[in-house]
């Protein structure tokens, strides 16, 4: 097959799986733009000829060749683009001459192995910029199991190249970066495993994806696990995204079907308001703990509740709820509505009965109903207690019938009390004071009262 420079193009059809889970093995793809009407000629600006072979059915390309013209004034006469052996090439070479090489090696079994760029030391780099030059090495690179299964390849298949003295021997996920496929007990996938080596310098090949507002710490890579067909699903929509830790496991997990993990899910989840301007919403885990085994993905993470996590999902606008739970248990021992800062925090017991909640500032759920100064009176404060501003904390306790009594909360020290007259104070109804300035009431909602300072993978807001 040959044709015009701009007509043919070829491009390695990495590994994917189907709409029922299976894998697509890669292959390589040949393609004639639209525009470029067929020919048989090389033109001014050279040719290709892309070299295949026919196996039963399936034709397979082997060897793609760029013809480029010996001279740079595009005076040169078309030459007849017939196969590029013997005579042929003799003629080709009076005004062409192989500018590059791609080789596709398969195994016996047919499978594409590697792809390598061989660029001769004729080329020129355009306009005469060094870095610009075609280079040589290796493209692509992938293994296969004893059943034909692939279970790992280079991830940036096509776009960076490695050294020409590289063999794919040479290359796994200590320096390259790799895709990783695991696959369930029926050989359907189970999951894509993309990693990226700490030792690839900045401006490697393809910059590792991740979701968007998640830190950088503690990871090495990401995670796409296949969740069981459905067909009322995409499958596109019905996966699981996860951030992997170097050999620990999953960091944590999002997920955008709307019923993952629907044991998990509260009345305010599901009455949650759609995420602003979103056509997505979704809900992720973390493991504070220890992070999840990679076994934990089986049947669509049937044995997620099996494990201590932090469930968490969008509340409007710049608000997200956190719900934790604990091992063997759908019901939450605690539910955070954090911003910034947290906005508000309940603890439950074992059945789910609030114990305390912590409130700060004006906002968050609840504000508009909320009467703090009545509670005060109720309490015994005598304080102007504060609603609003940096240190406006204030924590209501619930006894066994779930009435509320305000235990702790915050007021200006008043002016002529002496040093830091106008400083917040945090402290009891009996009016002992028990904090004083941001800082230290901080430190006594954490020590006294639990206010979390958890600092899950997921951060966006």
């Amino acid at each position: 097959m040959t044709g015009n420079t701009d007509g043919f193009d070829t491009r390695i059809d990495p590994f994917r799986t189907d709409a029922q889970n299976r894998a697509v093995l890669p292959d390589v793809e040949v393609s004639q733009a639209q525009k470029d009407p067929p020919t048989d000629m090389f033109g001014a600006a050279g040719g290709t000829a892309i070299h295949g072979e026919r196996i039963e059915d399936t034709w397979r390309v082997c060897r793609e060749e760029r013809w480029q013209p010996r001279h740079g004034d595009g005076a040169v006469k078309q030459v007849d683009a017939v196969t590029p052996f013997a005579e042929g090439a003799r003629r080709w070479s009076k005004d062409f001459f192989v500018g590059a090489v791609r080789l596709y090696h398969y195994d016996r079994a047919g499978r594409l192995v590697e792809v390598r760029d061989v660029v001769s030391p004729d080329v020129l780099p355009p306009d005469g910029v060094a870095w610009l030059a075609p280079k040589s090495g290796l493209l692509y690179c992938a293994r296969y199991d004893q059943d034909g299964r692939l279970t790992w390849s280079i991830d940036t298949a096509g776009v960076g190249r490695w050294e020409s003295s590289k063999a794919c021997a040479d290359l796994s996920e200590d320096n390259v970066d790799s895709l990783r496929v695991m696959y369930n007990d029926d050989g359907t996938v189970l999951a894509l495993l993309r990693s990226r080596p700490p030792s690839l310098p900045d401006g490697g090949a393809v910059a590792l994806m991740q979701p968007d507002g998640y830190d950088n710490a503690g990871w090495t890579g990401t995670a796409t696990f296949l969740m069981p067909p459905r067909p009322d699903v995409a499958a596109a929509d019905n996966t699981v995204g996860a951030r992997i830790a170097s050999g620990r496991g999953i960091a944590s997990l999002y997920a955008y079907p709307p019923d993952f993990a629907a044991d998990d899910a509260q009345p305010i989840y599901r009455e949650r308001p759609q995420m602003d301007g979103r056509s997505k919403a979704s809900v992720h885990y973390d493991f504070p703990e220890a992070d999840l085994s990679m076994s934990a993905a089986r049947d669509g993470f049937a044995n997620l509740a099996s494990y201590p996590r932090v469930r968490s999902y969008g509340y409007g606008k710049d608000v997200r709820v956190e719900e934790v739970f604990a091992a063997g248990s759908h019901v939450p021992v605690q539910r955070v509505w954090r911003s910034q800062l947290v906005l508000r925090q309940e603890d439950y017991d074992a059945a789910g009965k609030v114990q305390q909640v912590i409130r700060y500032g004006s906002g968050g759920p609840g504000a508009v109903g909320e009467d703090l100064a009545g509670a005060g009176r109720r309490a015994g404060f005598r304080q102007t207690l504060l609603g609003d501003g940096s240190a406006a904390y204030r924590v209501y306790r619930y006894d066994r019938k779930g009435q509320e009594r305000l235990e702790l909360a915050c007021w200006l020290k008043p002016a002529g009390a002496g040093d830091g007259a106008g400083e917040t104070q945090c402290g009891s109804p009996d009016g002992n004071v028990l904090a004083e300035g941001l800082q230290a009431i901080e430190t006594l909602l954490d020590d006294t009262y639990g206010l979390t300072r958890r600092r899950l993978a997921y951060s966006g807001i």
